[in-house]
Order: structure tokens, then C-alpha cells, then sequence
């Protein structure tokens, strides 16, 4: 179709047909339209919204079809925060929104628990700007879009090898137009040049480095504050496992350690993003981790085998925290124990470092002359060893050894 015309899509809006998503389907917006067709409209709020965007969707629609016949026209920002919350409310508690932000993962989960039991799904209308942000933010990356060309290239000579397979009398090489295109894209990927100065082999090493993704900031206190938190689930998600186990053998810490969680949920994701940029160190001990093991589990020394201070964890095990005067202590000086078990920590691996590289002293000269000294010795050895036989066989056979000759012939001379 041609050109889309604002007064066309008001025209489809007004009507009944705009309750069916008529003027999505004719925006190209089908997905949309889909939804609103199943939704009424998303039960009538998304045509009152509508009505209000309408200029914006046909110039974004007329955009997109300039850009088909001309690539250098840009094109508008792929996903949109309003359609966000259009999906959000009231189908997010199901994940809609999640799909269409392509999170299947928490879309399934939002679809299992009912939006993490709701927190989920309130927490996401604060942090849905951000999410549609980074979205957008990341399929216009030039490393994404490699990705996706590859995967076009791959998916086309995997689909041209199993028709050289299903039919022999095809020829080798014919491929449907689609597919063609999308092998040129790769290709030409690599061999010509960008126009602006990026470097394709670059973005291919870049895109092949296996670091490790952050962790946002709306998924932590999504999963911290829902029911799910005081199964550790918040901890699964920063990569703490062991503190994951922990929280599901003990529910959460008897569920004070839960709650103490729902007021550092910030640090721990700045810590484990700082984790995975090898800022931190994983193992490194902190002291908000050993308050929360000190009350009230410390009388049973649980915050002493935190800190590598297994002793003194059986100690307190044994007599329930020295009986309370040595874990009442403890809480004056927790900082100082979290500040030793590091250093200890510290210099255990520098230790470990120079005996790594450590390496005993070389001496070729002394070396060489040995393995010289037992070739020669090895050589002279088969030497011998070869004259011996030839004189056992001359003596059976009754004929002169070369010994008794060569005397003879010094005795004439």
C-alpha cells in the first residue's frame, strides 16, 4: 500500500472498526491490532489513547515504508512505551507486556505466578520507561544487528541444505530470492567498508567476548519483593548460589533475612554488576552479608563460618554463642572480623601467586654436557656390545677372533 493518511486512520478510529484494531491493521501494525481485536480495543482505553497519537503512528508507518526502497532513511524507535503499558494494563499480569518487550523468559514467569503475585507487575509500570529505553537501546547497537544478520544468513543456508537434501533433482545453488538477500547482507557485511568508521571484524570480536550480562535493577526488586524473595529467588538472579540454597533450606533466613534484603536490593545489584565488569572480587566478604547472618543465626556461629573462622564457629555452635556474650560482642565488631578475613584472603593468594611462579634455576651448559656425556656412554655401550658378539661368533666358528689377528700382525711387523 502507499502512503498512510492521518485523516484515514481517524477515520477507522471513530468508528466501531477502531474498537477492532482497524487502524493498526492499517498502520501495519498487525500485533497491535491482534490485541485489540481479542481486547475490545484493550477494553476501550487504547482507542481513547489513540485518538491522541494517531499523527505520531501514521508518520512512524510512512517512515518505515521509505525505509524499505531507501536504507539510509532512520528509522523511528522500534518499540513504543505507550503500546508498553497498553500491554501492561491489565494483561501484564499474564506477561503480555514481557513479550512484547521479548523477555519470554519473564513473560512465562509472570504467566505462572500471576505477575510475581502482582509486586512484579506493579513494579514494572515505575520501571517501564527505562525497560522500552534499553530495549531500543540494544536492538539499534551495531553488534545486535550483526547478530540478527548472521542469524538470517545461518537460518538461510540451513534451509538451502535441507532442500539439497529432501530433493536431488534440485540444482545446488537456487535459493529464494529472501534467502539470497540475506546471505548478501552478511556478506557484504564483512567485505565493504561501513560509511561511518565503524569496523565489521571489530563488532565481530566484540560480539563474540563471553562477558556476562548485567542484572537490572527492576528484576532485583521484582523478585526481592515478591513471595518468591524469601525462597532466595532474588539471589538465584544476582548469581549468589550459595545464598540461593541458603534462603530455600531456611526460608528466607526464618524470613527476617528476606526482609532485611528488600532494604539493600540496590547494593547487591550494584555489587553484582561490579562483579561481572571484575571490579569486585566474587569472594570477597562484606559486612552487610555477615549482619545478616549474625542476627539471630550468629548464636549458632553461622556468621563465623562466613568468615572462614570455623573454630570459632564450633565454639559458638557448641555453647550458643558463648552463651550470648560472645555473639552480643560480635555486633561491635563485625567489621573488623570482615576486614581480617579479607586480608587473610589476600595474602593466602598473593602466597599462592609467587609459588605459582616460582621456577627452579636452569643450567643448559651443565644440561647439555650431561645428555652429550650419556649419548657418548649409550653409543660406546652398543659399541662394545656389538664387538662381543662378533667375537663369540668367530670363536664357534673356529676361524681367528679379530683380536688374536690384529696381535698377530703387530707380533710380524
Amino acid at each position: 500500500m502507499g502512503q498512510k493518511s492521518v485523516f484515514e486512520a481517524y477515520l477507522l478510529a471513530v468508528t466501531p472498526l477502531g474498537f477492532l484494531g482497524g487502524t493498526h491493521f492499517y498502520l501495519n501494525r498487525p500485533h497491535v491490532g491482534l490485541l485489540y481485536l481479542c481486547t475490545a480495543g484493550v477494553f476501550g482505553i487504547g482507542v481513547i489513547v489513540d485518538l491522541f497519537r494517531i499523527p505520531g503512528l501514521v508518520r512512524d508507518a510512512n517512515t518505515r515504508r521509505l525505509h524499505k526502497n531507501d536504507p539510509t532513511v532512520d528509522l523511528p524507535q522500534e518499540k513504543s512505551v505507550i503500546d508498553a503499558y497498553l500491554m501492561w494494563f491489565p494483561l501484564g499480569l499474564l506477561g503480555l507486556h514481557h513479550i512484547y518487550l521479548k523477555n519470554s523468559n519473564w513473560a512465562l514467569l509472570y504467566l505462572v505466578t500471576g505477575g510475581l503475585f502482582c509486586v512484579g507487575w506493579i513494579v514494572d509500570a515505575i520501571w517501564m520507561v527505562s525497560m522500552v529505553r534499553t530495549l531500543n537501546r540494544r536492538l539499534s547497537d551495531p553488534h545486535e544487528k550483526h547478530k540478527q544478520m548472521e542469524k538470517k544468513a545461518e537460518k538461510a543456508r540451513k534451509k538451502k541444505e535441507e532442500k539439497e537434501g529432501k530433493v536431488e533433482m534440485d540444482p545446488p545453488d537456487i535459493i529464494t530470492q529472501k534467502d539470497t538477500k540475506s546471505i548478501v547482507g552478511a556478506e557484504t557485511m564483512r567485505s565493504t567498508p561501513r560509511q561511518d568508521g565503524i569496523d565489521d571484524r571489530q563488532i565481530v570480536a566484540d560480539g563474540n567476548k563471553t562477558t556476562k550480562r548485567e542484572k537490572e535493577m527492576r528484576a532485583t526488586v521484582a523478585l526481592g519483593l515478591s513471595p518468591l524473595g524469601i525462597l532466595g529467588a532474588h539471589h538465584w538472579y544476582l548469581r549468589r548460589s550459595t545464598w540461593g540454597f541458603l534462603y530455600m533450606a531456611t526460608v528466607g533466613l526464618g524470613g527476617i533475612g528476606w526482609i532485611i534484603d528488600w532494604f539493600r536490593l540496590v547494593l547487591l545489584q550494584r555489587r553484582c554488576n561490579a562483579i561481572a565488569r571484575g571490579e569486585k572480587d566474587k569472594k570477597e566478604k562484606t559486612v552487610d552479608d555477615a549482619y545478616v547472618l549474625w542476627f539471630p543465626w550468629g548464636l549458632f556461629g553461622v556468621h563465623q563460618f562466613y568468615l572462614g573462622r570455623r573454630t570459632w564457629g564450633f565454639i559458638y555452635l557448641l555453647t550458643v554463642g558463648i552463651f550470648g556474650v560472645g555473639w552480643l560482642s560480635d555486633a561491635v565488631r563485625i567489621p573488623q572480623l570482615v576486614k581480617e578475613s579479607n586480608q587473610r584472603r589476600i595474602e593466602s593468594k598473593k602466597d599462592v601467586d609467587i609459588d605459582t611462579n616460582i621456577t627452579p634455576p636452569r643450567d643448559d651448559y651443565d644440561t647439555s654436557l650431561t645428555l652429550n656425556l650419556g649419548d657418548e656412554n649409550e653409543a660406546g655401550g652398543g659399541l662394545d656390545t656389538k664387538r662381543s658378539r662378533t667375537s663369540q661368533q668367530e670363536k664357534a666358528s673356529g676361524r681367528p677372533t679379530t683380536e688374536q689377528t690384529v696381535a698377530a700382525a703387530g707380533d710380524n711387523h
